[in-house]
């Protein structure tokens, strides 16, 4: 008997993707994170057109995106969110294009500290750059959650 389980990975606004993974014939890790990839590439093509290319800075931004999303729930609603960004402007642009944001609810600070920082009313997340040095988009996504963010903690 075949057992098939459904994944579903939310994308932004209204967009869902159901993937079904048949364990006899699929590695289901690795078609997992074949549609990851595929989702995290869609992803920067889309935030690339507000910020101009495709960078480093921007895949980066993209997994914090990913992980905000996740973590403080975010729905239709972003009126509550707040950005502050301690990294190049890269990152910041990724949650303005992604999450559909105004100027006026991300900011970079400084010092370039590496934190991020998200707030959605009462709830938060505070996000830990890593401090090794990524040269290339395939790095930010080939990474784990914790190699990138070794701190990721509730505000």
């Amino acid at each position: 008997m075949r057992t098939f389980y459904r994944l579903r990975d939310e994308l932004q606004s209204n967009h869902v993707i159901t993937l079904v993974l048949n364990y006899s014939n699929f590695n289901a890790m690795r078609c997992l994170e074949l549609s990851r990839n595929a989702i995290w590439e869609q992803r920067l093509k889309e935030a690339a057109r507000l910020h101009g290319d495709e960078c480093v800075g921007l895949a980066i931004g993209i997994r914090a995106v990913d992980i905000v999303e996740r973590e403080l729930r975010i729905t239709t609603d972003r009126s509550a969110l707040q950005v502050r960004v301690g990294t190049k402007e890269c990152l910041a642009d990724a949650f303005k294009a992604l999450l559909g944001l105004d100027k006026g609810q991300v900011e970079c600070v400084k010092p370039r500290d590496g934190v991020i920082r998200v707030k959605n009313g009462i709830e938060g997340i505070e996000l830990h750059l890593t401090p090794n040095k990524l040269r290339q988009v395939s790095d930010a996504f080939e990474r784990s959650e914790e190699e990138l963010f070794p701190i990721i903690r509730r505000l």
